[in-house]
This record gives structure tokens, sequence and C-alpha cells, in this order.
């Protein structure tokens, strides 16, 4: 319901990179791109998080979630909406 796929990696599985992005979608209207690494949902670090917590979050119709996105040497605020793409 994003419209992103996140990929684990790091030490630990604890470093989540947006690995691919559906058209259309609320990650592409959220300006997420691939290559961009979440660090924070609503304010809570991802090194708390597995994989699946975060794809079961990502799940959940209209639901709105801060992130903390790191792009190159910058961290971004960004926001985004989940809805149903099909």
């Amino acid at each position: 319901m994003s419209g992103m796929s996140l990929a684990a990696g790091g030490e630990g599985f604890k470093t989540f990179k947006v690995r691919a992005l559906v058209e259309n979608s609320p990650a592409i209207e959220a300006a997420l791109r691939v290559g961009d690494i979440v660090t924070a949902i609503d304010g809570n670090s991802t090194a708390t998080l597995t994989l699946e917590q975060i794809r079961r979050m990502f799940r959940r119709n209209g639901r709105r979630y801060s992130l903390s996105v790191k792009r190159n040497e910058s961290v971004l605020p960004i926001k985004i909406k989940t809805r149903r793409l099909i």
C-alpha cells in the first residue's frame, strides 16, 4: 500500500533501503527514490524494527507515516499516506 519495496542490509540487517517503487503510488507521490535509506518511522529508529514489522506497518490502508530518509549525505523528512494500489 506504500508502493515501495525495501531491502534489509547492513550490520544486523537494520538498514532499510528502498529497492523499487511502483508507479503512481504513495511512495512516488512522497518523492521517495530508489536507494533512499529509511532511518526512522514516526520518530522511532528503524534499528529497533525488523523488515517484517516495517512491511506490516506499510500494509495498513489509510495510515500516515512521517519518515526520516537518508539520501546521499542529507536526511530528509518525508510524509507518506498508504492506500490501496489496485
